[in-house]
């Protein structure tokens, strides 16, 4: 299932047990709660160390996805695994529609103007509540432009060149 070396993407964190038959109460950090499966093998990661698991059993509770992990039986084996975050290898996301993409497919890609001069990497993408926001950083001048990722910005993203063209409106580059 994993590679070593191999970037791993994190899709939920358990936060603590739920119950006595060693089942835990995780907050899924993924759009698509539903990705979560009965005989899905996922990475459990904390403080560096790495440990694979099969989900055994999900279900759904308001926000929270309930699961349980075959081999954790009670509540004393449930515990041990509050903290963890829970990780997957890129191959394993869940499909977007055509246009829309994974921050870590975009996280240090270079980014160009229109007329083709290189303005730098993004470094991030923050989220503002209407749109997220690129955040650009040219590694030698450390110069940051900050980009609405909205569709009169952002003119083309391809994963293929690793490249993000983007339309600069007046003032973003000054």
């Amino acid at each position: 299932m994993y590679k070593e070396k191999e970037p791993l993407i994190t899709i939920g964190e358990i936060l603590t047990t739920q119950g006595h038959k060693g089942e835990v109460k995780v907050r899924p950090y993924t759009d698509f709660p539903q990705r979560f499966q009965k005989g899905e093998r996922v990475l459990l990661e904390k403080e560096g160390r790495l440990a694979e698991y099969e989900i055994a059993s999900v279900r759904h509770h308001k926000r929270w996805v309930i699961i349980g992990f075959a081999g954790i039986a009670d509540m004393s084996a449930a515990e041990k695994l509050a903290g963890y975050l829970i990780k997957i290898p890129p191959d394993q996301v869940y499909p977007l529609p055509e246009g829309h993409y994974y921050v870590f497919q975009l996280v240090g890609l270079p980014v160009y103007s229109l007329e083709g001069r290189y303005l730098g990497d993004l470094q991030n993408v923050l989220p503002t509540g209407g749109n997220d926001v690129y955040q650009i950083v040219h590694p030698q001048t450390g110069q940051e432009i900050l980009v609405p990722a909205i569709k009169e910005c952002v003119a083309a993203i391809n994963l293929e060149e690793k490249r993000i063209t983007v339309k600069l409106l007046p003032g973003l580059a000054d």
